[in-house]
């Protein structure tokens, strides 16, 4: 029965880890609308290499703020990881979490890519500072889940799917 709810559980978070949100744009920077960095979610490959290309025009931009940056960084890596380039997504979560060490977004997305390359130590490091900097962060739980759940702890991911549906029991992806 253990074995059956954590499949399930599983399941359900893996099929809605793309779907998670970056940074609310509409907070940031006007000039990301401007570029195009931070609009609604590509709908396809040439989108997304648009988006990457508007956020790598914002970085060139002088004047930003490092939080600005941070954000900039972060939509081109999530661009990057979902065009397999994982090189290039790595090299921009790390400097997003460099110019903003308290992104809870640079972490999550980060160690969602450590856990897809099943770097599961590193991508444990990530969910738990995630954690930290916001515990009542019902995303932060529900990743963390999936990838105790990745790694055969299912004790642990249920606790944490556990603590993400306390934090949000609305949330049809808890």
């Amino acid at each position: 029965m253990l074995r059956m709810f954590a499949a399930v559980a599983g399941l359900l978070v893996c099929t809605s880890l793309a779907h998670t949100q970056v940074p609310d744009c509409k907070q940031a920077n006007p000039i990301f609308r401007e570029t195009g960095c931070c609009t609604r979610s590509p709908a396809n490959a040439n989108e997304l290499q648009r988006r990457i290309n508007d956020c790598t025009k914002f970085l060139s931009l002088a004047g930003t703020s490092k939080v600005d940056q941070s954000i900039a960084y972060l939509v081109r890596g999530r661009g990057y990881a979902l065009m397999g380039q994982l090189e290039r997504a790595f090299a921009d979560f790390d400097k997003a979490v460099e110019l903003d060490p308290r992104s809870v977004h640079a972490y999550l997305s980060r160690g969602r890519e450590y856990q897809t390359k099943r770097q599961f130590d590193r991508a444990m490091a990530d969910f738990h500072k995630a954690i930290e900097l916001n515990p009542s962060s019902e995303v932060a739980f529900r990743v963390r889940g999936s990838l105790h759940y990745s790694m055969s702890q299912f004790h642990q991911a249920i606790a944490d799917y556990d603590r993400a549906i306390e934090l949000d029991p609305h949330s049809a992806q808890a």
